[in-house]
């Protein structure tokens, strides 16, 4: 960079002084004063052009050709004005904003004209405060915008996500914002907290005027007015915008001007221009025309994925979403505030001219569309030969006599097809119109960008239902342990839940959302009577909860249950600790054909289908209850019994444990066992103790053995003996 310092500053003028006061026989001593250090211009002068440089100069070289040669020869110098900024305005090595005086040494180089910084690239390192910048800077005008008409800023500066907050500017001049005049830059990653601006022409919070550029991923917070006669061309974010584009960019401020007046942009011109995926929420007024909720008015452009909350008042050609809109496809698009007009009042747009223009997919939300002209719509005031395509509208908004008639309502005429309020909270989409992954939905909201929903405003919400209590009994609960349980009613939320009568048990606490719970204290039954509240109005039922001591309780002790034989008989009695009487029931899961419970605990009967069957028992005392999810298998017999002649004796049968094998004569003589081996109902070889080769214990002659060791149920014995093979079915219980 190239940058004329102090010193070389006051040798060139000596020489030059020296010069020319040879050829005018100057004294050197009009030179001397040059000797002393010059001091550095405040900032938004020019050292060139600083009050006390020229005078000096006229006075101690005189005027006519001296001062003209010096002046001359002067503008020739390698000047530049003087920056400090850390990098090299590359777009690797950006020039680093640290303080707010730096943006504002940004704005004094840029003025200057110094092409070395008003095409570099910019990284804002620190959120910043303007303050110093305010009411008292600038003869009052505050802040001085970067780039003019004649020295436009033509670079890139990236906000970082950082904020600016207390920008302030009140004045005339025009081209007014954080940036004045931007031409082919880009300004992106900024935030603008607190913006207060009045002037003349063609303002915004972040750019009074782009050519060519792009605006993305910035926002503006704050007061944006014309003031006596000024007010043109005003926008939250942009107040003119030419060829250029802004993406994901929102306002909050209020605006409020003459003509040419937006939530976003005042006014949109020539070809190209795109604004995607902004909104605004701030009031946006105008006392003339061409006042949106995002933009004025729009020229040869495309507006998608944006949406107002503003309430939106002008005289003529006034929209939710743009005040008029020529040679311009607007889409996916949506408006909620109240737009009041004269002519040309819309709840989308207030005109629309010039094909290839279209309005597709966008809906009038609004609570009232008013005007007193012939060209007032609930999505378009006027449409001149554009088409139309599956546009909606809120079919309670109002017109100008305060009711809701409306002569052109289809989904491609300008009143937009109806959409009540419950449809709008059943489908967060509004009928796919607004889907990712540029809209945030959910149902019961409106649709919102940046990963928000939008919350519902007054006239969009469902009237209050009042609630009733659906709860209808309590579950018991146990001394020393912990209690959780919600109560359950319909209605509009929020439900405020109360105590109305009586007390819960002595350690427990209703809170407002319905939650009883708390570890209670002391047993016995708790009778009283519960209040649930809305706006609507009040429900109130009578519950009771029973709290027992840990003995009292049932607790279920069966954990497995013995398998079955389709076709055999079965019986099994379930067990339970607590306090008597216990009565059982089956509470869930599959039935099981041809068993069934009785109500003291007997799963009894003879099994038709085979299979494995999972069902819940349930166990009742005074006191309480507990469930328990059990499991039976059913198998078919895959041993039947043979020798039925009375060869052999088995016994006892049933048994619990130990049985006898008793061999008998026959015609030969006394049997001879010789192996013994014991199967389940499914065939397959049970487990024996101790398990040689499946043998029971001290069998010869007659002998026994035990099988206690075995679940209850149905086994099958295959004794060997030496005139054959002889199977017997036992039951074990």
């Amino acid at each position: 960079m190239n940058v004329f310092t102090k010193t070389s500053m006051i040798s060139a003028l000596r020489a030059l002084c020296l010069f020319i006061g040879a050829l005018r026989s100057l004294s050197f001593y009009r030179c001397a004063a040059l000797s002393s250090p010059l001091s550095v211009p405040p900032k938004g002068e020019n050292l060139a052009t600083r009050g006390g440089l020229l005078p000096l100069l006229r006075r101690g070289l005189g005027g006519g050709l001296a001062f003209s040669l010096l002046f001359s020869a002067f503008s020739l110098l390698p000047f530049t004005a003087h920056a400090q900024f850390t990098g090299t305005g590359t777009a690797g090595d950006p020039y680093q904003i640290k303080t707010a005086a730096d943006l504002a040494q940004l704005a004094t180089v840029v003025n200057a004209g110094d092409i070395v910084y008003n095409a570099a690239h910019y990284r804002l390192e620190n959120n910043l405060d303007l303050s110093n910048y305010g009411e008292t800077f600038n003869s009052g005008q505050g802040w001085i915008p970067i780039g003019n008409v004649s020295d436009k800023f033509k670079g890139v500066f990236n906000g970082n996500s950082k904020v600016i907050t207390g920008l302030y500017r009140n004045g005339s001049s025009g081209d007014v914002g954080l940036f004045g005049y931007i031409e082919e830059a880009t300004i992106e990653n900024l935030g603008l907290d607190n913006v207060y601006i009045s002037d003349f022409n063609r303002y915004g919070g972040v750019v009074g005027r782009a050519n060519n550029s792009s605006i993305s991923n910035c926002y503006v917070t704050g007061t944006i007015i014309g003031v006596g006669d000024g007010g043109y061309r005003i926008g939250g974010v942009v107040g003119v915008l030419n060829s250029s584009s802004i993406t994901n960019c929102y306002s909050t401020a209020n605006v409020s001007g003459i003509s040419y007046v937006g939530g976003v942009v005042g006014e949109v011109t020539s070809s190209g221009n795109t604004l995607t995926n902004c909104y605004s929420t701030g009031n946006v007024i105008g006392t003339n025309n061409w006042v949106g909720g995002v933009v004025g008015q729009i020229n040869k452009g495309e507006i998608y994925n944006c949406y107002s909350t503003s309430n939106v008042k002008g005289n003529k050609q006034v929209g939710g979403v743009a005040g008029s809109a020529l040679d311009t496809k607007i889409s996916n698009c949506y408006s909620i505030g109240a737009i009041i007009g004269n002519d040309f009042v819309g709840g989308v747009v207030g005109l629309m001219s010039y094909t290839p223009a279209l309005l597709s997919d966008c809906a009038a939300l609004n609570p009232s569309v008013k005007g007193t002209g012939d060209n007032v719509g609930r999505v378009a005031g006027r449409i001149n030969s554009i088409p139309l395509s599956n546009n909606i509208a809120f079919d309670g908004l109002l017109n100008n006599d305060n009711n809701t008639t409306w002569n052109d309502k289809e989904l491609d005429q300008k009143d937009g097809a109806d959409i009540s309020v419950e449809t709008i909270h059943a489908d967060g989409t509004l009928g796919n119109r607004f889907t990712a992954p540029a809209w945030t939905t959910q149902n019961g909201k409106l649709p919102g960008l940046f990963g928000k929903t939008v919350d519902m405003p007054p006239h969009l919400k469902l009237a209050p239902v009042a609630p009733v209590i659906t709860t209808t009994t309590l579950p018991a609960g146990t001394v020393g342990t912990a209690y959780s349980q919600y109560l359950i009613a319909t209605g509009t939320n929020p439900i405020t839940w109360s105590i109305k009568t009586g007390k819960l048990p002595t350690g427990l606490n209703l809170a407002a959302g319905g939650l009883i719970s708390g570890t209670p204290t002391a047993n016995g039954t708790f009778t009283f009577t519960v209040k649930a509240e809305n706006a609507a109005g009040d429900d109130a039922k009578e519950l009771s909860i029973t709290i027992a001591t840990a003995t009292e309780l049932p607790v279920i002790t069966t954990t497995t249950l013995p398998n079955a034989a389709m076709g055999s008989p079965y019986n099994y009695t379930l067990t339970a600790t607590g306090a008597t009487p216990i009565t059982w029931s089956l509470v869930g899961g599959s039935s099981i054909a041809g068993i069934n419970l009785s109500s003291d605990g007997l799963l009894s009967g003879t099994p038709t289908t085979e299979g494995t069957f999972k069902f819940t028992v349930k166990a009742t005392n005074s006191v309480g209850s507990d469930s328990k999810e059990l499991s039976i298998t059913i198998g078919s017999v895959g041993i039947v019994e043979t020798g039925r002649a009375p060869s052999l004796r088995v016994y006892p049968n049933p048994t619990k444990g130990e049985i006898t094998i008793d061999p008998e004569f026959n015609s030969g003589g006394k049997l001879k066992v010789e192996n013994v081996e014991i199967f389940d109902v499914m065939g397959r070889k049970a487990p024996l103790n101790p398990p040689e080769g499946g043998r029971l214990p001290s069998f010869g002659g007659v002998g026994g053995g035990n099988i206690a060791h075995l679940p209850n149920g149905i086994y099958f014995l295959r004794i060997t003996t030496d005139s054959g093979v002889v199977t017997r079915k036992v039951i074990k219980n």
